[in-house]
């Protein structure tokens, strides 16, 4: 019978020295990071597997070179310090970007070790590609800027919009007081005109206001019809500070159907696109020479919108790389190279395309190629109504200014009562008080809009058919979602008197 073997009694056989130096040779080839061993002078004396792979050169070649031809970073005045600094500390960690063969320039972390080879001072270094570390670290950058941006527009949007309300609707009032003195007295003249300047103003305010929450909106809601004439018009007004000191506009649309898709998305497209073309142009060229030429047209069932530029242009390769992640042309640290990406990624995700032609010297062209929505519905004019009974109101605000001015502008035609806040609406309709119609503010401190009807709905649902809300914020999701749900019963803020009487009529029941 033959006798088991103890394996703790065996030992292993010893690896001969030329063996010993293949495996270290081996290990070495095979590691994830690229490897350089460099003298005091920064020339290359021996590389792995890893660097020839990631730069794209030969052994051979790599040993021929400096690592001034691979470190852009590299300054030949401040080596001699770097290297003294390795061999006093003993290694050394620092940042980086290394050039390719093809000329892509990619960011690294080395570390560096002081070694001495047969009398002479050297050092080994590993070098990490941080490609992908700098896409993760640069889209957390870019969703923290997002949202501060949405949380800046919201919050913009609902300290601007409210008090605009109350300027918007004062100034009607205004305006519909004096047009109803009979005079021609200049004084009269001169006021009438000043508060027509000022009411022009607050519109403006109104816009950009309204402008910034569709473009920093950042919502996954379902699709709907996108305008997409309104959403070139956001887009040109939130850059037109950046274009007018550059370059001419010439605004070539014609009228083209709706798309399906986010109308939010397609302005963050289309200030993309003009952004791009405004910052082509040479800073030295005269800017009267500069055009970027927007146009819109119907080709095919395929809406196109084509933004122009005679700017710089680009080259060949890199026109192929522009629609990828973090690529860019611009300075390290301007641009995280995400808005072209984003761009495609929402064109394709509407069924679309986005393609540019470029030459150098000669501009370029971005087409963007969205699938027109069949059968859309026209906008349809407000039929002809009888002039409407008085009847009763309830506003319902927190904000005493806008409240005073939402009841002011109806009490022309209405018994208006107001109330103060959410609680103080519900003790009313509690009480049994009647009202035709419940205007309420969904943004209030003590009970939101959402809540004053959740309440309605469980304990007066004849009432509830009589509610109809005001919102000059940009909604949190679940506010969003009641938005939603009411539909048409929602006007937003700031309101003129006129567009809110007319709303508050559609809203009425009939006689």
């Amino acid at each position: 019978m033959p006798r088991s073997r103890s394996v703790s009694s065996e030992r292993p056989v010893a690896t001969p020295p030329g063996d010993e130096l293949r495996v270290a040779r081996f290990a070495i080839d095979q590691a994830l990071d690229a490897m350089f061993r460099v003298d005091n002078r920064a020339r290359i004396l021996d590389v792995n597997e890893t660097t020839c792979a990631r730069l794209g050169y030969a052994r051979a070649d790599l040993v021929a070179m400096t690592m001034q031809d691979i470190d852009v970073a590299f300054d030949p005045d401040i080596f001699p310090q770097h290297f003294e600094a390795i061999r006093r500390r003993g290694r050394v960690c620092f940042e980086s970007q290394y050039r390719t063969k093809t000329g892509e320039v990619f960011p690294v972390e080395v570390h560096a070790s002081f070694v001495r080879v047969d009398g002479r001072d050297q050092h080994i270094a590993f070098a990490r590609d941080m490609t992908a570390r700098k896409q993760f670290e640069a889209r957390m950058a870019l969703a923290a800027r997002t949202t501060a941006l949405d949380t800046l527009a919201s919050g913009a949007a609902h300290e601007i919009n409210n008090p605009l309300t109350a300027v918007i609707g004062n100034l009607g009032l205004a305006q519909e007081a004096i047009e109803r003195i009979p005079t021609r007295d200049p004084a009269w003249l001169e006021l009438d005109q000043a508060l027509r300047d000022a009411a022009q103003a607050a519109e403006r305010i109104r816009k950009i206001v309204a402008d910034l929450r569709t473009f920093s909106r950042n919502d996954a809601s379902e699709p709907g019809p996108v305008d997409v004439y309104a959403a070139l018009d956001v887009a040109l007004r939130l850059t037109w500070s950046v274009i007018r000191h550059r370059a001419r506009l010439a605004d070539a649309r014609t009228p083209v159907p709706p798309v399906l898709g986010n109308g939010s998305k397609v302005a963050q497209v289309l200030v993309n696109l003009v952004v791009n073309a405004a910052q082509s142009m040479p800073p030295e060229r005269d800017p009267d020479f500069n055009e970027i030429r927007v146009l819109t047209r119907l080709d095919e069932g395929r809406v196109v919108i084509e933004v122009h530029d005679n700017g710089v242009g680009m080259p060949g390769h890199v026109v192929r790389r522009l629609f990828e992640p973090f690529f860019t042309t611009r300075p390290l640290g301007t641009s995280a190279g995400l808005g072209l990406a984003v761009c495609h990624g929402i064109v394709t995700s509407m069924g679309g395309e986005i393609a540019v032609q470029s030459q150098p010297g000669r501009g370029s062209l971005f087409r963007v190629m969205l699938p027109a929505l069949e059968n859309a519905a026209g906008a349809t004019g407000a039929a002809a109504v009888a002039e409407p009974a008085r009847r009763r109101v309830l506003v319902i605000d927190d904000d005493r200014p806008v409240r005073e001015a939402l009841a002011r502008a109806l009490a022309v035609d209405h018994d208006v009562t107001e109330a103060g806040g959410g609680v103080e609406a519900l003790e009313r309709l509690r009480r049994g008080e009647a009202f035709d119609l419940v205007l309420c503010d969904l943004m209030m401190p003590d009970l939101s809009g959402a809540a004053v009807f959740a309440a309605v709905e469980r304990e007066l649902p004849e009432v509830a058919m009589r509610f109809a809300f005001v919102s000059g914020a940009t909604l949190g999701e679940e506010d969003a979602g009641f938005a939603t749900r009411m539909g048409a019963r929602l006007l937003q803020k700031p309101v003129g008197p006129k567009r809110l009487r007319e709303f508050v009529r559609r809203m009425l029941p009939a006689s």
